[in-house]
């Protein structure tokens, strides 16, 4: 799984979005600014049927990544699960991390390995306790 900051042009590009059956938005080009971000060139049909440019400039959130949150006040708990597709060697990288999400803080607590999944939890509705190393 490419970490926000291993990103690469390939994974910000698509051809374009289809709404309703009907192509919506198709990308033009994308430009690498060489700071981090991305300038996209795209068209788009206007309501009234007129074609409209874009220039969009795209960043790439380096400290952040997908997350499912989920629930489980029966245990008092609350979890967050990440895809890890490259198993162990994305599972390393993350364990000894601390995830902060919507202001709370999650720590490690396993994964499944058939699955490549890993989970964070959270007591039910608090935060986790955590050190700061300085």
């Amino acid at each position: 799984m490419p970490y926000p900051g291993e990103l690469g042009l390939a994974d910000l590009c698509s051809n374009s979005i289809a709404v309703g059956g009907k192509i919506r938005e198709l990308f033009l080009e994308i430009y690498d600014n060489g700071n981090g971000s991305f300038l996209k060139k795209s068209v788009d049909w206007g309501e009234s049927g007129d074609i409209v440019f874009y220039m969009t400039t795209i960043s790439v959130c380096s400290n952040e990544m997908p997350v499912i949150y989920s629930e489980r006040p029966d245990v008092g708990r609350d979890f967050l699960r990440i895809e890890v597709p490259n198993g162990w060697d994305d599972v390393k990288v993350l364990a000894r991390k601390v995830l902060k999400y919507d202001g709370r803080r999650f720590t490690f607590t396993g994964w499944n390995s058939d699955r490549n999944e890993c989970f964070f939890c959270a007591p039910h509705g608090g935060s986790a306790k955590v050190a700061v190393i300085e």
